[in-house]
């Protein structure tokens, strides 16, 4: 039997490590295959997989924290991550630093480092260069008494150094770098049938974890396509043979015309796992 398992991801990042339940294998289940097509989802559809840091909701901060001293304003990203854009209040004309680790350094004009010129942001809402930075800094306000503020910042956030394992035990797949087209993993039916062994049932079916790992924030689209079989008995429990007989006519001579069994849904006769005997003797007729 083949069954395929999706987990969509879209609305449901993460970093660090996910746990997924996999609930479709029944009890007595034989593993032949198991692959795991892995897809990275882009809901802005650009590339950069932008997410959005927000600082008016401490839930969807992402372990960002602010300062405000009235001249300035500091993100700690408590993370490295590429800037994209930020969003906020009395920030035109704010000079741009970032945090490369050890400490702040001027942009310039261009987006680099250091240079005479710095980066000054032009509005309220802005893109930034893409630099990878620990933390940033907006200094200086608009002329207007205004103190700086960030409610908003997005960073590029691509799936990165991304790992899958069947809980309890190691990796079966590894990409390093960022992940930015769909993925095969490969066969690991074998640390699937370990896990078989050990895995509680809910409702006669294995509970099975996998465990994904994304070193950035993601959003990531799972499909697991698994083969399968499972031994079954045609007879009810406790009954290892039913019979029915024939005379010399082709009509049975039980109350019933035909012989019921339940087999599951998909079934097949397996070779060398199906027994099945007819008894009796020829004798003459007219």
């Amino acid at each position: 039997m083949r069954i395929r398992a999706c987990h969509r991801g879209a609305d449901r990042p993460f970093e660090r490590d996910r746990r997924l339940e996999l609930r479709c294998l029944p009890a007595g289940a034989t593993i032949a295959s198991a692959v795991a097509t892995v897809t990275p989802v882009d809901r802005g559809g650009d590339g950069r997989f932008l997410e959005t840091i927000r600082f008016d909701d401490p839930d969807k901060g992402w372990g960002a924290t602010k300062r405000r001293n009235g001249a300035w304003v500091e993100v700690d990203l408590h993370a490295r991550r590429r800037l994209a854009h930020v969003r906020g209040v009395d920030l035109e004309s704010g000079a741009l630093l970032v945090d490369l680790g050890g400490g702040f350094t001027a942009v310039d004009q261009h987006g680099g480092l250091g240079g005479d010129a710095p980066f000054q942001l032009q509005s309220d809402a802005q893109d930034l260069p893409g630099l990878v930075v620990a933390g940033l800094r907006i200094t200086g306000t608009n002329g207007n008494g205004g103190s700086p503020d960030i409610t908003q910042l997005r960073v590029a956030s691509p799936p990165t150094n991304l790992t899958m394992a069947v809980e309890g035990q190691p990796a079966f797949w590894v990409h390093v770098g960022d992940l930015v087209d769909p993925a095969t993993t490969p066969d690991f039916s074998v640390l699937l049938k370990d896990a078989l062994g050990c895995a509680e049932l809910d409702h006669d079916h294995h509970v099975i974890g996998l465990v994904m790992h994304s070193d950035s924030i993601a959003r990531l689209d799972v499909t697991l396509d698994i083969e399968f079989s499972v031994t079954a008995s045609a007879t009810p429990a406790g009954v290892d043979r039913v019979s029915l007989p024939f005379a010399f006519g082709s009509v049975p001579e039980a109350s019933r015309d035909t012989l019921a069994i339940t087999v599951p849904t998909g079934a097949v006769a397996a070779p060398g796992g199906t027994a099945g005997r007819v008894q009796g003797a020829f004798e003459p007729s007219r």
